[in-house]
C-alpha cells in the first residue's frame, strides 16, 4: 500500500547501520511479462516495484534482502547508486510440495532493476555461482558486531533424509556497513 511505501522509505532513510529486509518474493528479478497472466507474477510486474527500486537504491547503509518463495537458494548482489549494498538472501523451500515447481536454479538479471526506472541508475548484479541449491533446505544468518560494521555469515543447511542431522555450509560471508 502507499502507507507502508512511505513507512519503508522512512525506515530505510533512518537506518544508523545495516538493515534487513523480509520480503516474500525475490527483489533481484525480471518481469514476466504475458507468461505472469497464467503463473506466478514476479516482484517487478507489480506497479509498487519502481517506488521499491527508488527506495533502496537511495539507502546510505547495506541492506539485506531476505526472502523465498522461488524453490532455489540463492546468494546475488550490488552496489547501490548511493555506494551501499544490497544483498539478496534466497533460502527456499524448506519442503518442495510438488517436484513439478522445483528442482531449477536461476541466475539473477545482470543489472538491477533489470529494466529502466526513470531516475535510477541501474547496477550490475553478481552472484555466488557456488550456492545453486534445488533441494530441500533451509538458510540461517549470523551477525556479528566487527566496530562499527558488522560481520554477516550465511549457512545453507539442506534437508536431509530422516534420521540424519542437517550438516551446514558456509554460502557467503560479508562485512555490512
Amino acid at each position: 500500500s502507499p502507507e507502508e511505501l512511505v513507512a519503508l522509505r522512512t525506515w530505510v532513510e533512518a537506518l544508523p547501520g545495516p538493515g534487513v529486509l523480509v520480503l516474500g518474493q525475490p527483489v533481484l528479478v525480471e518481469r514476466t511479462g504475458v507468461k505472469g497472466r497464467f503463473f506466478d507474477r514476479s516482484l517487478a510486474d507489480f506497479d509498487q516495484y519502481t517506488e521499491l527500486v527508488r527506495i533502496l537504491h537511495a539507502a546510505r547503509h547495506d541492506v539485506l534482502v531476505v526472502t523465498g518463495d522461488v524453490h532455489f537458494g540463492r546468494v546475488a548482489g550490488c552496489t547501490l547508486s548511493s555506494g551501499s549494498s544490497l544483498i539478496e538472501i534466497i533460502a527456499s523451500p524448506f519442503e518442495l510440495v510438488d517436484a513439478a515447481v522445483g528442482g531449477t536454479w536461476r541466475r539473477p538479471p545482470g543489472l538491477f532493476p533489470s529494466f529502466a526506472v526513470p531516475g535510477v541508475p541501474r547496477s550490475t548484479v553478481w552472484f555466488d555461482p557456488l550456492h545453486d541449491l534445488t533441494a530441500n533446505h533451509f538458510a540461517t544468518i549470523e551477525f556479528n558486531a566487527h566496530g562499527s560494521r558488522t560481520k554477516m555469515a550465511v549457512k545453507a543447511w539442506p534437508i536431509p533424509p530422516a534420521a540424519q542431522a542437517p550438516a551446514p555450509t558456509l554460502v557467503y560471508q560479508h562485512e555490512l556497513g
